[in-house]
């Protein structure tokens, strides 16, 4: 589930959409790959650096961070204001991200 329960039915329709069509998990693979190579961004930072923008990047940063594969690093300044980085939940071999489900295990579900 990627809504809130306060949201309205429109973004859970929207929610659902990018959900069952994949594009989702797509982004989400875009923003693991450039926190790997470029941890300690903001989400500003990652937007900007994928491409996508901030506003389709945080959805999925909060996402994966909810899902273990993320993690807070230390806040800095980016357009003028203090925002938290971001970077992987834990240290893998250099490997691409393309596989959220084997080379980005959470920590807690790795055996």
């Amino acid at each position: 589930m990627n809504w809130r329960n306060t949201d309205p039915i429109t973004s859970r329709e929207a929610g659902v959409a990018i959900t069952s069509s994949g594009k989702s998990h797509s982004l989400q693979q875009q923003c693991l790959e450039y926190i790997r190579k470029h941890p300690d961004e903001t989400a500003g930072e990652i937007g900007d650096g994928t491409g996508l923008g901030h506003d389709k990047v945080w959805r999925r940063l909060s996402e994966l961070k909810n899902n273990g594969y993320i993690v807070m690093g230390e806040p800095k300044i980016w357009n003028g204001r203090r925002q938290g980085t971001w970077r992987l939940a834990y240290r893998e071999p250099e490997q691409s991200a393309m596989d959220l489900g084997s080379v980005y295990t959470p920590a807690d579900k790795r055996h």
